[in-house]
């Protein structure tokens, strides 16, 4: 009798998908701290969630929903969604009162 898990091809999408995560938690750390964050970097953090969640959802492991729910979080974090919307960086320019800005 097979247990769960028990076929090796499994057992890689498993590893696969466990070590795929933990990369995702690092890198979502590095894109908090980076004072440039850029687009390609949430891109390449998106990759690894669509990587575990199909190696997950192959093994057929109900964890790949949760990582669906990790990365909806993910996208809705304030940061991620000013760089996928294009306001990230974007500062309003003050009034000019005509007066200048002697100081």
């Amino acid at each position: 009798v097979k247990g769960m898990y028990s076929d090796k091809k499994t057992q890689r999408s498993l590893k696969a998908a466990l070590s795929t995560t933990a990369e995702i938690k690092q890198k979502v750390k590095e894109l908090e701290a980076d004072p440039k964050p850029t687009m390609k970097k949430v891109e390449d953090i998106m990759e690894l969630y669509r990587s575990a969640a199909e190696e997950l959802a192959q093994a057929e492991d109900p964890r790949h929903k949760e990582v669906m729910e990790h990365m909806h979080k993910f996208l809705t974090r304030p940061l991620v969604a000013s760089l996928l919307d294009g306001s990230y960086g974007h500062v309003e320019a003050p009034a000019q009162t005509g007066e200048g800005n002697l100081q």
